[in-house]
């Protein structure tokens, strides 16, 4: 009998190019974001990689500030 595989989601994206498409930017303004601090950003060694949780907050507070400017 095989065993079902759990599809296990990732907590973590990749700067480029997951994050880079969720925010529709290009890949230099993706990494000047996470170099300046603005995009939340974690380093393993030589990788960056962004927590999806850190990302979707700095959209939502980003929507918060749109709609209360309004």
């Amino acid at each position: 009998m095989l065993e079902k595989e759990e599809s296990v989601e990732s907590l973590v994206l990749n700067v480029w190019p997951d994050v880079g498409k969720r925010l529709n930017l290009s890949k230099p303004t993706v990494y000047s974001m996470v170099n300046q601090g603005i995009i939340p950003s974690i380093r393993f060694g030589r990788r960056v990689v962004v927590p999806k949780k850190a990302l979707d907050e700095l959209l939502a507070s980003a929507k918060n500030r749109t709609t209360k400017e309004k």
